[in-house]
């Protein structure tokens, strides 16, 4: 898949969350979203007051909490300049439909919207 190329001035790049910018999933059924970021080669954080968080997922604007909702699991690793990130929504609520936006520290965000649609 092509990525975005969402450059900021010391050329990192952003995020891109793999598949199409609207998903219609059943209430009930569970969800994957994968979002890959990549970063500029050499990217160093020494410079700042806190170490990085690889990647935040946000529902809405604001960031997904484990408190809030059970049936969520995040799974992100890092290889080189490479950060892979898989947000899971098991069982899938109604309240779940909004914005999905995956935001890595110094990269440019990306999100997608998904709507919730009742079950047969």
């Amino acid at each position: 898949m092509e990525f975005q190329k969402n450059l900021y001035k010391d050329g990192s790049v952003g995020a891109n969350i793999l598949g199409p910018k609207l998903r219609v999933v059943r209430e009930g059924s569970s969800l994957t979203l994968l979002c890959h970021v990549r970063t500029k080669s050499g990217n160093s954080y020494k410079d700042t007051h806190r170490p990085p968080r690889l990647v935040d997922w946000l529902h809405d604007g604001k960031i997904i909490l484990f408190t809030e909702r059970s049936g969520v699991n995040v799974l992100t690793e890092k290889d080189g300049i490479d950060v892979s990130s898989h947000l899971t929504l098991s069982s899938v609520k109604m309240s779940d439909t909004g914005n999905y936006t995956c935001k890595a520290f110094n990269a440019a965000p990306t999100s997608i919207h998904l709507e919730v649609i009742q079950g047969w």
